[in-house]
């Protein structure tokens, strides 16, 4: 699975969509966020996006068409890093 990136508002909190392989995907029932010139803002309160490294949702893996790992399995690669 590719990294993905979460957009999170840094007024408001709110993670509004991920960006991943350059494509950014909306939460569902989320509003798009609106650019301004080099930058993107949240369409709920227009704070400034800030991008950080997350893991993939099931929503998104499942839109892309990507296989979901099962929390168990997710659970024991955590197990084997420590």
């Amino acid at each position: 699975m590719a990294g993905a990136y979460a957009g999170a508002c840094m007024l408001c909190g709110r993670t509004v969509g991920y960006a991943v392989a350059g494509t950014f995907y909306t939460r569902p029932g989320g509003r798009r966020p609106q650019r301004e010139g080099r930058h993107v803002r949240c369409a709920d309160c227009g704070g400034h996006l800030l991008f950080e490294l997350d893991v993939m949702p099931a929503w998104l893996a499942e839109m892309r068409g990507e296989r979901v790992p099962s929390p168990l399995v997710a659970r024991v690669y955590r197990r084997r890093a420590i």
